[in-house]
């Protein structure tokens, strides 16, 4: 008698504006690692966000040819904001790739055939959300609903 197991992946193709199939996603939203590292992906983007938001707002960037080293003076605060918001946006990029692969596959490669930005992650984010609330609800019911003994 062969021993039969219930799959808990989610396997999805990925597709571009033209569905057309660029690859693949695939996660298991009941795995507590799965889910601890996509919670850290979660606290990955607010912390970015939050540092975003201290460095502050973009205002008066130069929108012409700075023509000396005096009107380039005169905007060094603001290049200066744009090159840290940047550095901070690079950073996040990369942290997301890596955990992005690590709970989803090899998104990155996939993603990276149709966009350098980040995107296409926050949309997987976005999607893959309700899995995992479903996944770890019906993990805790399944817990909370039964009366057996635990061996």
């Amino acid at each position: 008698m062969a021993l039969k197991i219930k799959s808990t992946k989610i396997t999805e193709d990925i597709v571009d504006e033209n569905d057309n199939i660029i690859g693949i996603v695939s996660f298991d939203p009941e795995d507590p690692i799965i889910y601890k590292k996509y919670l850290h992906l979660v606290e990955i983007i607010e912390e970015k966000q939050k540092k975003d938001k201290q460095i502050g707002t973009l205002e008066n960037i130069p929108n012409f040819d700075l023509k000396n080293i005096e009107e380039f003076e005169k905007y060094k605060g603001i290049f200066k904001k744009l090159d840290e918001k940047l550095d901070n946006y690079l950073e996040t990029i990369e942290e997301i790739k890596t955990v992005t692969d690590e709970v989803f596959g090899n998104v990155s490669g996939t993603f990276s055939k149709i966009s350098n930005s980040i995107d296409p992650y926050i949309e997987l984010i976005k999607w893959a959300n309700s899995y995992f609330k479903e996944g770890r609800s019906s993990k805790v019911n399944q817990y909370l609903d039964k009366e057996e003994e635990v061996l």
